[in-house]
């Protein structure tokens, strides 16, 4: 089973890293226990995009997906880039005239607008 993690602004995805690490910081522990300074982990992916939409306020939405061995989307675009954390199991991506990209558990990709 191919457990997903995502963000989907406007008609792309984005991985959710900085939100779930805050919140991670904030929850959880005893009210009045001292606790020492927490470091969030690095990045599970860092890359630099083009094609990013622009304007006043743009809608973000967190989504997750849970696709079992064998499932497959329909084809579909993107207009902007879409990015993919992968929780359990492994994802191959295929795209019109390039390599499948397989991303594994722990993982992260982002798929150019298409």
């Amino acid at each position: 089973m191919l457990r997903i993690a995502s963000m989907w602004r406007l008609t792309q995805w984005m991985v959710p890293v900085t939100a779930l690490g805050a919140l991670a910081l904030t929850s959880g522990g005893a009210v009045g226990q001292e606790r020492g300074l927490v470091r969030p982990d690095p990045p599970v992916l860092r890359e630099a995009v083009s094609g990013m939409p622009r304007g006043e306020r743009q809608e973000i939405r967190v989504l997750t997906a849970t696709l079992k061995p064998g499932d497959k989307t329909v084809f579909h675009t993107h207009r902007f880039p879409v990015t993919v954390y992968i929780l359990e199991g492994a994802f191959t991506l295929e795209m019109e005239g390039r390599a499948p990209v397989t991303v594994k558990a722990g993982q992260a990709m982002v798929e150019p607008p298409n």
